[in-house]
């Protein structure tokens, strides 16, 4: 599968480098978030931030974790660690409770090479999910 490929966006490039259409503001000289106009991809901190937050994995996948208060949106589970990087292969918490870990769950799958940023990223398409109920909705159940 070619770049962009995943989830339908757009690859270009601005001075700084390759970039992604994914909130539908992305062009040389506006903000990235809010489609201000602007010298740089945003035009404050929060707007890169915001940005950030929406579309790239570890922000977002930080931020569900966050609003779910660390908890299973569906059982309530108080996981003793999270481990939820399938992506990147990055480990957070006791690895020895494998099977008491959260996960964050893309309700519209993803795929292609573009997982990292994604608008399938966005904090309405992820659940926050201990390891059992992630289980059950791969499978199908809810």
């Amino acid at each position: 599968m070619g770049e962009g490929e995943g989830d339908m966006t757009e690859t270009l490039k601005d001075r700084w480098g390759k970039y992604l259409i994914l909130s539908g503001n992305e062009s040389p000289d506006t903000c990235f978030w809010c489609g201000n106009p602007c010298k740089n991809r945003y035009c404050s901190p929060e707007c890169k931030h915001r940005y950030w937050m929406y579309y790239f994995w570890k922000y977002a996948r930080d931020w569900c974790v966050e609003r779910a208060g660390k908890k299973c949106e569906i059982c309530g589970g108080e996981p003793k660690c999270w481990v939820i990087s399938a992506y990147d292969g990055s480990l957070d918490g006791d690895l020895t409770q494998k099977d008491t870990r959260l996960e964050v769950h893309h309700i519209t799958p993803i795929a292609g090479e573009q997982r990292i940023w994604s608008a399938l990223n966005h904090p309405d398409n992820l659940v926050c999910l201990c390891r059992k109920c992630h289980k059950k909705m791969r499978k199908g159940g809810s």
